[in-house]
């Protein structure tokens, strides 16, 4: 098996002095709003979590964007995950700090949460 090399923290946003708080999408029902909803609660998403939680295969995009667009400073980080063909592959682990989710929840975060997960419910069942 092949070394996987060393593991790199990176974050997304520019300044990183500081925790602070992206802004929230305003729509709640979108992959970005859920993506960034896991995040907040601590969760850390890889391309193969994301499928299965929250429906999308561009989960680099959805962290760009949330970057980008909304100031979030989502960290990455590489993981070594085993292959069922004996190789060691590296994928990348995206997730917020906990003085981000701190600021976060800090400034109302929470109840946004509450309402991202009922619109994509609503959502995956048809609404």
């Amino acid at each position: 098996m092949q070394s996987a090399g060393h593991h790199v923290a990176e974050v997304s946003a520019i300044n990183t002095r500081n925790a602070k708080a992206g802004t929230l999408p305003t729509r709640k029902n979108t992959v970005a709003a859920e993506v960034l909803a896991h995040m907040l609660e601590g969760r850390e998403l890889t391309a193969i979590d994301s499928v299965f939680a929250c429906s999308t295969t561009r989960l680099a995009s959805v962290v760009h964007e949330l970057g980008k667009r909304h100031g979030w400073r989502i960290e990455r980080r590489d993981q070594p995950v085993d292959t069922t063909d004996g190789r060691t592959a590296t994928v990348t682990a995206y997730s917020l700090s906990a003085d981000v989710r701190e600021a976060a929840f800090a400034s109302g975060a929470r109840a946004w949460v509450d309402e991202v997960k009922v619109a994509r419910a609503t959502r995956r069942n048809g609404g």
